[in-house]
């Protein structure tokens, strides 16, 4: 099964020097294991200057693998506060249905109770309020 061509009924040579030229401007890009980040790998690159603009689009190509790069590296610290929040939530739910007040109340009216009540307060100690 062949891919579909992001030129759609493009002749193969038009998609082969695309593809030729995404390469070419990734090549362009490096990473620096040391600084953990990626920059342009050789700014006086005869290729810059006969190409108008092309060092701003490798700059932008190196600034968005470094932000990607950073930005899966904070995601497992993102998910453990994500659980730390439900189990949080949990337990207040768990509180809140064995207390005598509460205890007439359905599922979802408790849980809606629960939610205006705790609005703005924080389920356990330095760490973001409920929303």
């Amino acid at each position: 099964m062949r891919s579909p061509s992001i030129v759609p009924d493009a002749p193969s040579d038009i998609v082969s020097a695309l593809n030729t030229a995404l390469a070419t401007i990734q090549g362009l890009v490096a990473y620096d294991d040391e600084l953990k980040r990626w920059f342009v790998a050789d700014e006086n690159d005869p290729l810059f200057a006969s190409v108008p603009g092309l060092i701003d689009y490798v700059r932008k190509l190196a600034h968005a693998n470094t932000q990607a790069k950073s930005q899966g590296a904070r995601s497992p610290a993102r998910i453990g506060r994500f659980e730390q929040r439900k189990v949080a939530r949990a337990r207040a739910y768990q509180r809140y249905r064995m207390n005598p007040i509460h205890s007439e109340k359905s599922d979802t009216d408790l849980k809606g109770a629960m939610r205006r009540s705790l609005r703005g307060q924080s389920v356990f100690r330095c760490q973001q309020p409920l929303v």
